[in-house]
């Protein structure tokens, strides 16, 4: 497997996140902890774009978050789908 780009990575989530209803942003909010730091950020600033609510549990592990590479952060790309 090649090197990540977290900053292409970070471009991509913030477009495919931009394109969720809120409903499907709330259900990969649910799984917060299985995000990498890329993610959560992305997912938490579409999140307060518009308006919606991070609960403070997701806060907190977003504030200590640290980059998560390998098996995690490997599985979180690959369960979304890469935009064209």
């Amino acid at each position: 497997m090649g090197k990540v780009d977290w900053e292409k990575e970070r471009q991509r989530l913030t477009v495919l996140y931009a394109k969720m209803e809120n409903g499907e942003l709330n259900k990969i909010a649910a799984d917060f902890d299985s995000l990498n730091e890329v993610a959560r950020e992305a997912l938490r600033d579409e999140m307060a774009k518009r308006g919606l609510q991070v609960s403070s549990q997701l806060a907190t592990l977003a504030a200590g978050a640290q980059t998560t590479i390998g098996i995690t952060g490997a599985r979180c790309s690959a369960a979304l789908p890469r935009s064209s």
